[in-house]
């Protein structure tokens, strides 16, 4: 019999509309076996600081350079930007002493170094200081935080060889937020009779990457912590370019969520046993 007092069944039952952000408040779902995982259950706080078991933080590769961001690329090379790039202290000492440093750690630094020389070139271009300067800073200081954030990482206790640079939140949030949009509308062509439900559904979908916004923007960055992947970007992922809607489903086993990042709400009989959670 389930108690319900467990702190699994309590989350479960205090919102079925809860988002998967919640599971970064705590270890309930940690499983360090599954670095592959779309919901924030390797983040922890330990003695005050934010820390990933796992390498589960949305990456630099986990959306495309196209666009602006490609456009970007060549001028970098072509006026030798990365040598322009001032490390910050904890990457610094790495590349200085990196005979004494794992490779993968000099590798990221390396990575590092690449993305931001990009990253910076596309917020010039993209936000031109000259005609919106308060964007350009703002935007500068997403930038600023990022490059704090990947001084963080590169010396976390649990750094391994197959850790990436964290993705800047910028291009990651408009590659999301263009996917959730395009999924939904593919949904409602192919099965039109089911509009008011893919209306339904892509209201509650940009309140989850409404809450992981607010996340990023009152936790993760001024804390300088890599942020969770957004949740309905892979599921788009999956779903429509890898078309294994299947696999999707399976990341979800054993969880208490549900496949659209919701806590799922379990049924529960007169003596309190849980039956069975409803998807």
């Amino acid at each position: 019999m389930a108690d319900p007092q467990d702190p699994l069944i309590q989350l479960a039952l205090t919102s079925f509309s809860q988002s998967f952000r919640t599971g970064a408040e705590g270890e309930m779902l940690h499983r360090p076996n599954r670095p592959v995982c779309f919901l924030p259950t390797s983040l922890s706080c330990e003695a005050g600081e934010w820390v990933w078991a796992t390498n589960a933080y949305a990456t630099v590769y986990d959306t495309p350079i196209t666009g602006e961001l490609l456009d970007a690329a060549p001028v970098v090379v072509r006026d030798n930007l990365e040598a322009q790039i001032v490390l910050p202290p904890n990457m610094k000492m790495i590349l200085a002493d990196q005979l004494f440093w794992p490779e993968w750690h000099v590798n990221f630094v390396k990575q590092f170094v690449k993305f931001i020389a990009i990253y910076r070139r596309w917020v010039e271009a993209e936000y031109e200081e000259s005609e919106d300067p308060v964007d350009y800073s703002a935007t500068m200081k997403v930038l600023e935080n990022w490059r704090q954030t990947c001084d963080a990482l590169v010396v976390c206790p649990n750094f391994s060889s197959s850790w990436e640079a964290p993705a800047f939140f910028p291009v990651y949030d408009m590659y999301c937020y263009g996917a959730c949009l395009e999924y939904f509308e593919d949904q409602k062509e192919l099965f039109a009779f089911k509009k008011d439900s893919w209306d339904a559904y892509l209201r509650e979908a940009l309140a989850i990457i409404g809450e992981w916004q607010h996340m990023f923007d009152n936790l993760m960055s001024p804390k300088f912590v890599a942020f969770p992947k957004c949740l309905w970007y892979h599921r788009y992922f999956y779903q429509k370019v890898k078309e294994d809607p299947g696999r999707w489903h399976r990341f979800f086993d054993g969880t208490i969520f549900n496949e659209r990042g919701t806590i799922s709400l379990p049924r529960l009989t007169n003596d309190g046993t849980v039956v069975g959670l409803l998807n």
